[in-house]
């Protein structure tokens, strides 16, 4: 096409300003629906961290402190002989279990609540570089190509007659389409 001239080749033709430019306008238009998204995400997970869980904590806690009591109490029966080395030991594993039970629910609340902490921050951060980025975009003639690899994982390209199709897939899972006639 280049050599002999567009009659040559119907093949349609973007050149890479006019690429820069759908990119452009396609964070433009959607940063603001991206960044709503985020902020239900992050308003989703502090509700799910402001379940208190503090209640149950404390109950798995007097759990804990009751079979340690037990325990002390069931070394003073078989140190006094009133129950057998035997029963002590199937009594102080039961304890053991109770102890290890409540504990396991301790800890399993404890990194559930770490984990949303985590995941708030995460996305807070990226909230941050994605608006961050946008406003380069709208300051800079150029799209940087880290910008491009940061958050386009493909372009998808077909045409129809005159009509290109770019759809856009995001590394966010979403996919975005821009059509423009040629």
């Amino acid at each position: 096409k280049i050599k002999n001239g567009k009659d040559s080749c119907p093949s349609l033709s973007i050149f890479e300003d006019e690429i820069k430019r759908i990119i452009f306008d396609l964070f433009v238009d959607t940063h603001e629906d991206v960044e709503e998204c985020i902020d239900k995400q992050l308003e989703l997970l502090k509700s799910v961290v402001q379940t208190d869980e503090t209640p149950r904590m404390n109950e798995c806690a007097k759990i804990i402190q009751a079979a340690k009591a037990k325990k002390m109490k069931l070394l003073d029966l078989v140190a006094s002989g009133i129950i057998s080395e035997n029963d002590f030991s199937e009594m102080n594993d039961a304890c053991t279990k109770e102890i290890d039970d409540a504990q396991a629910i301790i800890d399993g609340i404890q990194n559930r609540e770490q984990m949303h902490i985590d995941a708030q921050h995460e996305m807070a951060k990226f909230k941050q570089k994605l608006m961050s980025a946008v406003e380069q975009i709208k300051n800079s003639p150029d799209i940087p190509m880290e910008f491009i690899q940061q958050y386009i994982n493909k372009i998808d390209v077909t045409t129809e007659e005159r009509t290109i199709k770019l759809e856009f897939h995001l590394f966010s899972g979403e996919a975005i389409e821009k059509s423009f006639y040629c």
